[in-house]
């Protein structure tokens, strides 16, 4: 019984030998402390590293970005093009037509036709969509558009008016005007 007693002790003082000199040699690590504010600070735990704070940016595509050290700006978003893509503007007016049953000569300016307003899908060469414009009640529409071959489909709800598709090349700074007829289906 002694024996057991012997080594118990011999071992609880071996371990507080050895938890005393763990704790002593080493200094304790403090714990980093993080701001809500963009500007980066030291860290307290390696010198010269910076510490950022946890804010998160979301991205368009869903995702997250988190700022980066040394200036603690924000990581760009995966698939962000880096500068801009080159642009013009597209102008677009859609009239409609004819507006009488039967076309006079002299033609009479009341059977003019018209200015129409509708929606428009714009597509790329490539049959990929793009965004869909309305024209305002002057029957025109004015937007941007990056540099390329673009084909106008005006949206149909019922058979007529029925519009022509329309195609516009869009060069850098540069207004690329379309004109879009619409047919009234009067004879």
């Amino acid at each position: 019984m002694k024996t057991i007693i012997f080594l118990l002790l011999a071992f609880v003082i071996l371990a507080g030998t050895f938890g005393y000199y763990a704790l002593t040699q080493t200094p304790p690590l403090p714990l980093p402390t993080f701001s809500s504010s963009p500007s980066p600070t030291t860290s307290p735990v390696s010198s010269g590293g910076v510490v950022c704070s946890l804010i998160a940016k979301l991205c368009p595509d869903g995702s997250y970005v988190a700022r980066v050290p040394p200036t603690c700006e924000f990581a760009k978003c995966p698939g962000a093009s880096p500068t801009p893509l080159p642009s013009g503007t597209l102008f677009i007016s859609v009239t409609l037509g004819p507006t009488c049953p039967v076309e006079r000569i002299p033609p009479d300016p009341n059977c003019a036709p018209k200015p129409y307003q509708t929606k428009i899908d714009i597509f790329t060469a490539t049959n990929q969509f793009v965004r869909q414009i309305e024209t305002g009640m002057n029957g025109s529409a004015s937007f941007s558009l990056p540099v390329g071959v673009y084909e106008l489909r005006p949206v149909h709800v019922n058979v007529y008016p029925r519009c022509e598709n329309g195609e516009a090349a869009i060069q850098a700074n540069v207004t690329t005007s379309v004109a879009l007829s619409c047919d009234t289906g009067i004879r």
